[in-house]
């Protein structure tokens, strides 16, 4: 009997298990205990405990399908993350594809009315949304971006005003004037453009204002030339 033992656990050890479900109970249901995996030589390779957190040693590699995590879940990754790669030197390294963050801020909008320019300063009425990805610009009452998350945003603008002379674009933020953005680019008028990153906290608006000193001026406007966009870049 002794004899054939080995035998046994030989071919034990070359056979699978197949099930179409396999059930473990474990004793507890806090995290506290959970299985180990390890390879042959003893080492961990792997962990899943009794809440459900799966922790690996090496890489994980999807060949088919994907990961999902739903608004209470997460992925935590203490390493790097590569896309297309399978050596990342970065954190986050994209060797192929398109990258696309759909849930970012991105607003793309256009002034194609005519407005009335006073002396001093008067808000560009962008009032026509091309897209608004999260519900943050105003095209109606304030044509003004609130932000939902605090960030770095990249914000770009175009003016044509040709009879207004010389004018340049603003940016205000919670009503107040920042920096100037773009200056007229002759003095018989046209085009002011602009582009500037800004940090928003959220809750915090951002306007574009046109200033110039000749006086009342109606704007005749071309949708085509004046626009604006708004990116969350960080």
């Amino acid at each position: 009997m002794r004899q054939l033992l080995p035998l046994v656990f030989f071919f034990m050890a070359a056979l699978r298990i197949c099930a179409a479900d396999i059930t473990a109970t474990l004793d507890s249901s806090d995290g506290s205990s959970g299985f180990i995996f390890k390879d042959s030589s003893a080492t961990e390779v792997g962990y899943i405990d009794s809440d459900g957190n799966l922790t690996i040693k090496g890489g994980l590699r999807l060949d088919a399908g994907g990961v999902k995590c739903a608004t209470a879940e997460m992925l935590i990754v203490d390493g790097r993350v590569g896309i297309g790669t399978t050596n990342p030197e970065v954190a986050l390294q994209v060797d192929s594809g398109i990258v696309s963050f759909t849930s970012q801020s991105a607003v793309s909008v256009v002034c194609n009315t005519s407005f009335t320019s006073i002396l001093g300063a008067t808000k560009i009425p962008f009032s026509q949304e091309i897209y608004d990805r999260q519900n943050e610009y105003d095209p109606v009452v304030n044509y003004r971006f609130t932000a939902q998350a605090t960030g770095d945003y990249l914000v770009c603008a175009c003016l044509y005003a040709p009879n207004v002379g010389v004018y340049e674009l603003d940016l205000h933020i919670n009503g107040v004037r920042e920096k100037g953005f773009a200056g007229s680019s002759n003095y018989a008028g046209g085009y002011a453009s602009g582009s500037r990153v800004t940090h928003l906290t959220a809750g915090d608006y951002l306007e574009i204002w046109m200033y110039q000193g000749v006086g009342a001026l109606a704007v005749n406007i071309n949708s085509i030339h004046n626009w604006m966009t708004i990116n969350k870049i960080n």
